[in-house]
């Protein structure tokens, strides 16, 4: 009897001790299926972000540029409508508005550097206070455009220090014999720009502003590049099923709500002549490139004529109200119906339809998307050409376009003289008559100017 007990007892202990290691396992198994599942889940998460890496043309669907290549596709589409023709002529009337208030404004901004500040007998900023706590003072390193070696506390901005200068030359006239007396006693002080890396950093502040203007360009770049060079229709019904029901009831009184109509139809990216094409990339593409370069450049030179460092951080963000203006003529100007297409318009991507609709099991999705992942060997170094020659492409541009700018500025407004830029000799315009074509295209349309300079740099009094 008592080895009976025994036996029973055994088996229990047997069998508790198989229902535990059964519960490990099984506990086991699911971590292992759950781990499985994250990582299957970041290899199909890569999978579609690599997706987003191919070139996708899409339209700016809050401008005006967007809205010029749009209505004429639509038109086309459906056979020039009348309502969609108008459009079209209101698409252009806005984008041609556009391109000359932005331009004239760029111009105006440039006339008040060239030709106003001429009349006022302002010489460029270049490096005038720049170097004020590594210069020496007891040489021309430190000289001013008055002529006298600078300091910070006799450094003015241009309001100022022509005010001053003012004074003390009116002093010189009311006393003519006592004129060598009195800059010693009527200090007008020195023009400078109080931070030269406040100045840098607004204008690295300014390119990034305008940074992704620069690749709406690109992207308009694209979409006339990779879209197929044969017309075809930017207007479909949303599914076979729609175009099924629409052939079903074409003799029969269609019994849907007409506010439901918009819904049933697509608007989208699609093929565009190579007509098309040029004209968009003529007239559409080329302004817009062309502004947005005149804008950077104006914008640079404005902010290397700022001395205040109050003025020059307003300044930096202020300039890129010039680069909205297409946004805010659309939203002002352009109406609704053509608002409504410009938001319902799709984009499209340039990925091989076998790329997007590709299916791969499990296995091959981690083979490719996990495994090989791995930052080792080979995959460490596609890592870091991955990060060096596509990730910063816009830092590299940010920076760049930034110092070719900078030195387009220093290149054409300055002299290196005494281990500094100084600004070139100043010769007054004659007339305040300024044009688009001497905005635009300084070389070819130069501003007419005296023969005699008003301003050179001074040879130095070595006072104050």
């Amino acid at each position: 009897m008592s080895a009976t007990v025994a036996s029973e007892s055994a088996d229990a202990s047997a069998d508790s001790s198989r229902g535990l290691l059964q519960a490990h396992e099984n506990e086991k198994t699911e971590e292992e299926e759950e781990e499985k599942l994250a990582r299957l889940a970041g290899a199909k998460l890569i999978g579609g972000l690599q997706l987003l890496h191919k070139v996708r043309c899409e339209l700016e669907d809050e401008s005006v540029y967007g809205a010029v290549i749009l209505m004429p596709q639509v038109a086309r589409s459906l056979g020039w409508p009348q309502d969609v023709t108008a459009m079209v002529c209101g698409a252009t009337i806005s984008h041609i508005l556009c391109m000359i208030i932005h331009a004239a404004l760029l111009m105006y901004v440039d006339k008040e550097e060239k030709v106003m500040d001429g009349f006022a007998g302002q010489m460029y900023l270049c490096d005038f206070g720049a170097d004020l706590d590594s210069c020496d003072h007891e040489s021309m390193s430190c000289l001013g455009p008055g002529g006298t070696i600078m300091s910070y506390p006799r450094l003015y901005s241009w309001g100022q220090w022509v005010t001053r200068s003012f004074l003390r030359d009116s002093f010189k006239a009311l006393f003519p014999h006592k004129a060598h007396a009195i800059p010693d006693l009527v200090d007008p002080g020195e023009y400078g720009v109080e931070s030269f890396r406040c100045r840098l950093l607004c204008c690295l502040v300014l390119i990034l502003s305008i940074l992704p203007e620069i690749m709406l360009c690109w992207q308009m770049a694209n979409l006339l590049i990779y879209l197929p060079s044969q017309n075809e229709s930017w207007v479909s019904f949303k599914s076979h099923e729609a175009v099924e029901k629409r052939r079903l009831t074409t003799h029969k009184k269609d019994l849907s709500h007409r506010k439901d109509w918009m819904e049933q139809v697509d608007v989208r990216v699609a093929g565009m002549g190579l007509g098309w094409k040029a004209w968009n990339a003529l007239f559409v593409l080329l302004p817009k490139v062309l502004l947005v370069y005149y804008t950077a450049k104006a914008g640079i030179e404005f902010l290397m004529e700022t001395a205040g460092i109050d003025d020059i951080i307003v300044n930096s963000v202020a300039l890129g109200f010039l680069l909205s203006l297409d946004e805010l003529i659309t939203s002002a100007l352009m109406s609704p119906q053509a608002r409504l297409l410009l938001s319902k318009c799709e984009g499209r991507s340039i990925a091989k339809q076998d790329e997007e609709d590709e299916i791969l099991t499990d296995a091959e999705i981690l083979e490719r998307f996990y495994h090989g992942q791995k930052l080792s060997g080979g995959g460490l170094l596609n890592t870091v050409k991955d990060l060096l020659l596509r990730k910063y492409l816009k830092l590299y541009l940010l920076f760049g376009l930034t110092a070719l700018l900078v030195f387009h500025y220093y290149h054409w407004h300055c002299d290196f003289q005494d281990g500094r830029y100084v600004s070139k000799a100043m010769y007054g315009p004659k007339t305040t008559e300024f044009t688009m074509l001497n905005a635009f295209l300084p070389e070819l349309f130069p501003l007419d100017v005296e023969s005699e300079p008003y301003w050179t740099m001074p040879d130095g009094e070595f006072s104050h």
